[in-house]
């Protein structure tokens, strides 16, 4: 998965590697990272692991690294996750059910 491969180049040190070469020369390369990071810490499986919406502002300020975070504290994988979980990876690739399951995403989100 997606997720699993920019975790994966965050690990590496090789982050800017995921950047889209249409992007390249067109934006800064450590913002660009950075937005690949807080993908990442906001897409944790549990919420409790989440940044709150007040940290992700003092990151983006500037008055906390992000460097607190390291990349090895975040080793999940999603596919092994939502497999867990009674996902069938397969189901995704047919369009008959994408609408079915971005429905179901957004009810079973807990407010």
């Amino acid at each position: 998965m997606l997720v699993d491969l920019v975790l994966e180049n965050w690990q590496k040190g090789t982050m800017v590697e995921m950047i889209d070469q249409r992007l390249q020369g067109k934006c800064k390369t450590d913002e660009a990272c950075l937005v690949l990071k807080f993908g990442l810490l906001c897409s944790q499986p549990f919420a409790s692991t989440r940044p709150s919406m007040h940290q992700v502002m003092q990151y983006l300020n500037g008055d906390v690294p992000l460097s607190e975070f390291a990349p090895t504290d975040m080793s999940f994988s999603m596919q092994a996750l939502m497999e867990n979980r009674g996902f069938n990876p397969s189901i995704v690739s047919n369009p008959q059910f994408m609408t079915s399951i971005a429905t179901l995403s957004g009810l079973s989100g807990g407010r």
